[in-house]
């Protein structure tokens, strides 16, 4: 956590500051970016950095969950959802797709994460904020079961697993710089495929007519 005096500032001055040391972050893996570096691009001398933190780590670490405050805000602003699991599956997808355009340091603060010293990994798990997965699992908190094969939870895990592989071609084609326009149609016929195929193992077919 910051030291009193950064909580001191003028509220302008912190999210400059924040603002600066996420840009950074989300460009640059977290070993490589120097306390020099980290201080010009915040605009503030290294003696100013440690009297409002201890060390870059801390710095780096309310960084990221003031980056995770700012997605949990956008997740929550959702609109209106589908009670059937699988088209809230597709409204989750397009939501996500509009907050990683809104927010895209926010994302990319979080993807270098993944390649950041694992014990500062498991710092920020356990002593600051849940992992982004939790909005995932929040999201589908009020489905309409009644019509399931398996257990939601058993549901949510496969609709994990895909969720995985989506990201993971999203993220490819975000690096290789496709349009934000393109690269949204393209994780939605993804999606809307892969809900296709889950929709027959995961609702109970309809009982045939009778005449």
């Amino acid at each position: 956590m910051p030291k009193a005096a950064f909580f001191q500032l003028a509220p302008e001055k912190q999210t400059r500051i924040l603002e600066s040391a996420q840009v950074l972050f989300a460009a640059t893996p977290y070993a490589q970016a120097s306390t020099n570096t980290l201080v010009k691009a915040c605009g503030i001398s290294k003696g100013s950095l440690f009297n409002y933190f201890d060390d870059k780590a801390e710095l780096y670490l309310y960084t990221l969950q003031q980056a995770h405050h700012t997605l949990a805000e956008a997740f929550r602003s959702r609109p209106d959802f589908s009670e059937d699991l699988l088209t809230r599956f597709t409204q989750w997808t397009q939501l996500s797709m509009r907050v990683w355009q809104s927010h895209p340091q926010c994302y990319g603060l979080f993807m270098q994460f993944r390649q950041a010293p694992e014990a500062l990994q498991q710092r920020y798990l356990q002593d600051y904020t849940p992992p982004i997965g939790d909005f995932f699992r929040a999201a589908f908190a009020d489905i309409d079961t009644r019509q399931l094969n398996h257990p939601l939870e058993d549901c949510l895990q496969v609709l994990e697993w895909a969720l995985t592989g989506i990201k993971q071609q999203a993220e490819a084609r975000w690096r290789a710089e496709m349009a934000p326009e393109q690269l949204e149609k393209e994780v939605l016929a993804h999606t809307q495929q892969l809900c296709d195929i889950l929709r027959h193992g995961f609702f109970a077919k309809p009982s045939p007519c009778t005449t």
